[in-house]
């Protein structure tokens, strides 16, 4: 019984018995106030916080742009067939360097043969013109009298004769032409409505030699006729002019069908192939053509770039517009570049990408070894001129969204302000407003006090 007096009484006796509580000791909590942060001399040791004075000085800042290399859009050359016609050979392929005049593909086409035949006329016409008025002019300056109609007559016949002769090459051709493209059609390469268009050309060809030779037959009878009249006319100046005229407009059509000729084929044969070649120096980008396929002039068959001159097109911001100007030096580096390249800028775009706000810039590069390849990914360095102002170091930037602060150091409490920053190059910034000379920026730790007032912004918060 006394036991268990005992044990209802002990814990009195215990409670009654022990010492009292110590005094808590001191908190090392740093005390916060909005964007300020008051640490111990022992917080401040252990967090390593480090201050350095700004000054006033001078930066010789960089603008740093990733770009794209690509091709002047007057250097690239997109090349196609003068005529319509089937694809016999190529000669170049993507990523091959030209000289101006080096053979790129070979084309096959009925039209020059055509082309050919209308020149040949157009030569008769010249000549048929010119004897004409070599003879009018003779006759008019000795005063001779002849026959207006037997003169008509004779240049009728020559015309004939003339016209036979072209007759003659243009069924030679079409039959030539014809035998070249069995073999083709026996392998598949054209098809049969090809073939059987050769075979009425021929035909076609040929009924137009059988009317040469009738008109000729016909002529002949007129001057015979005419031969036998003798009645005398004056050869006036007026008709001396009339043949003029004509010889002139001969020699015009003949120009133009030479010119015609010239951009077709290289050579005054009868062949009907023709000869592409690259219109300048330069390198093959693209090339669309297939061996046997059907050349179109509307559908380009390479496309040949001049890259001796490049472009290098890069995105700068928006808050960089006031820096770039055109003239201005880049230095063009990648690791794919044995060395750095000069270049200047050309072009700083008009309008502003709303949603990366980035505005374009065109920097023209010259490229005499050929490093620089369109596609090609380099980055763009402008050194911009000297700047002066207070300068801080780029590790004492505290970035929060679009704003950048610092922490300044006032005698054992450390102030969060924003700073506003016009320039950097890497290793400083150039503060155009929010610090003055003298100021203790934190170098070191700042991270950490930047903490520290996220902490307390939240604590007040929830308060």
């Amino acid at each position: 019984m006394r036991f268990w007096i005992l044990f209802m009484f002990l814990p009195l006796w215990v409670g009654c018995g022990s010492a009292p509580e110590p005094a808590e000791a001191p908190s090392a909590t740093p005390a916060v106030a909005s964007d300020q942060v008051k640490l111990s001399p022992e917080v401040e040791q252990q967090i390593g916080i480090k201050s350095v004075a700004v000054q006033t000085g001078a930066m010789h800042p960089t603008l740093r742009m990733e770009g794209r290399v690509a091709a002047p859009e007057d250097a690239v050359a997109m090349v196609v067939s003068p005529v319509s016609g089937r694809i016999l050979g190529l000669h170049r392929q993507s990523g091959d360097r030209v000289q101006a005049g080096d053979v790129l593909a070979t084309v096959q086409s009925p039209e020059l043969g055509r082309l050919k035949g209308e020149m040949q006329a157009a030569q008769a016409k010249v000549v048929a013109a010119q004897r004409s008025y070599d003879r009018k002019s003779r006759m008019a300056e000795l005063g001779v009298f002849s026959e207006e109609h037997y003169e008509e007559a004779r240049g009728s016949l020559i015309n004939a004769e003339e016209a036979i002769r072209v007759a003659e090459s243009r069924l030679a051709l079409s039959q030539a032409s014809l035998a070249r493209q069995k073999p083709l059609a026996a392998d598949g390469i054209i098809s049969k409505q090809d073939l059987d268009a050769l075979r009425s050309q021929v035909e076609v060809d040929r009924a137009a030699l059988e009317k040469a030779r009738s008109q000729m037959a016909v002529a002949r009878e007129h001057v015979g006729r005419e031969d036998k009249v003798i009645q005398a006319d004056h050869w006036s100046r007026r008709e001396v002019e009339d043949a003029l005229g004509t010889l002139e407009e001969a020699r015009a059509e003949m120009e133009g069908l030479q010119a015609a000729w010239s951009a077709a084929a290289a050579d005054s044969s009868l062949s009907s192939t023709v000869t592409i070649v690259a219109p300048s120096a330069g390198w093959v980008l693209e090339r669309s053509a297939v061996v046997g396929d059907w050349a179109d002039p509307k559908e380009p068959l390479f496309k040949v770039a001049d890259l001796s001159r490049v472009w290098v097109l890069a995105d700068a911001r928006d808050s960089d517009l006031p820096l770039l100007q055109r003239g201005e030096s880049a230095r063009i580096t990648s690791r794919a570049l044995k060395a750095a390249l000069t270049g200047h800028v050309a072009t700083v775009g008009q309008e502003i990408d709303s949603r990366r706000r980035s505005l374009p810039v065109r920097i023209e590069v010259v490229n005499r070894q050929g490093w620089l390849r369109p596609g090609m990914t380099v980055e763009a360095v402008l050194n911009l001129p000297e700047r002066r102002g207070i300068l801080v170091p780029q590790d004492a930037l505290v970035k929060l969204g679009e704003k950048e602060f610092v922490f300044v150091s006032t005698g054992g409490a450390y102030h969060r302000r924003p700073v506003a920053i016009a320039t950097r190059d890497g290793k400083q910034a150039l503060v155009a407003d929010g610090l003055s000379a003298g100021d203790l920026v934190v170098v070191n730790g700042q991270q950490q006090l930047q903490a520290e007032t996220v902490r307390g912004s939240l604590g007040e918060a929830q308060e």
